[in-house]
């Protein structure tokens, strides 16, 4: 006997759609971007605090840190804005 396919709007439907797969950390994915910079730590790296940085078309963004204050960090929160006219990144100091 065969399987029915999984109804449309079901999650085993919009899961079993072509391009999804399973993400190492649990849930479903589809890569819609790739880019050819490489990645990891950039020199220079601030740790906790704030960073906003671009490399040709990358985006680097730190939010900072906004918990408890602790070595001397200043406190922020990263705001990243996704619209129509692109992606801006800018920290608020608390």
């Amino acid at each position: 006997m065969a399987k029915e396919p999984p109804a449309e709007g079901s999650p085993e439907g919009v899961i079993s759609r072509p391009g999804l797969a399973a993400h190492p950390e649990g849930g479903w994915f589809s890569e819609i971007h790739r880019s050819g910079a490489p990645v990891g730590t950039p020199p220079g790296y601030p740790g906790h605090r704030g960073l906003i940085e671009r490399r040709g078309d990358v985006l680097l963004f730190n939010p900072g840190y906004g918990g408890k204050q602790r070595f001397h960090l200043p406190r922020s929160v990263g705001i990243l804005r996704c619209d129509e006219q692109g992606i801006s990144a800018s920290h608020l100091a608390l």
